[in-house]
């Protein structure tokens, strides 16, 4: 809902919606929960320890594996790394 907000506030900075006919007066958008649950440690243990058989998948769970290790780095920060982030550049 607060993307929606977001665009009818620019078509109305815009001029494409009048002010009168804003919908969210009067409205709450809900705050959402991020309720966060934690693995028991034997379900990690067997992912750290499962083998795969196609390569595309073992590919997959290392890449986990390695967001895991690194305290959860997200995976979109996983995919931009080079490998002077991980080795440093006197190592190569």
């Amino acid at each position: 809902m607060r993307n929606i907000r977001a665009i009818v506030n620019t078509a109305i900075e815009l001029g494409y919606m009048k002010k009168d006919k804003y919908p969210f007066s009067g409205y709450i958008i809900p705050q959402s929960r991020n309720i966060k649950k934690s693995l028991q440690w034997k379900d990690i243990q067997d992912l750290l320890n499962y083998n795969l058989v196609l390569p595309k998948d073992q590919k997959a769970l290392d890449i986990w594996k390695f967001s895991y290790l690194c305290n959860g780095m997200n995976i979109s920060d996983v995919a931009r790394l080079h490998n002077a982030n991980v080795w440093g550049e006197s190592c190569l």
